[in-house]
């Protein structure tokens, strides 16, 4: 039987992983979300700066929608 090795802390810093804020019962969390639109004053190109989004959204349908598709830079 082969023994399955850990990953060195080299691999594991190689690794990017993105934080997730989900509530109980794995549901998304809008509200920071929605924090950081408000406090952009509604200014899409703003809002996608500082979370880090792809492209910039036109409305906050536009926003939500890439927030929950996860489109990050990486």
């Amino acid at each position: 039987m082969s023994e399955t090795k850990a990953p060195s802390a080299e691999e594991l810093a190689a690794v990017k992983l993105k934080n997730a804020q989900t509530r109980e019962g794995g549901a998304f969390d809008e509200a920071p979300y929605k924090a950081v639109w408000e406090s952009s004053g509604g200014d899409g190109a703003k809002a996608a700066e500082t979370i880090g989004l792809q492209g910039v959204p036109a409305s906050y349908d536009e926003y939500i929608a890439l927030v929950k598709s996860g489109k990050f830079k990486d």
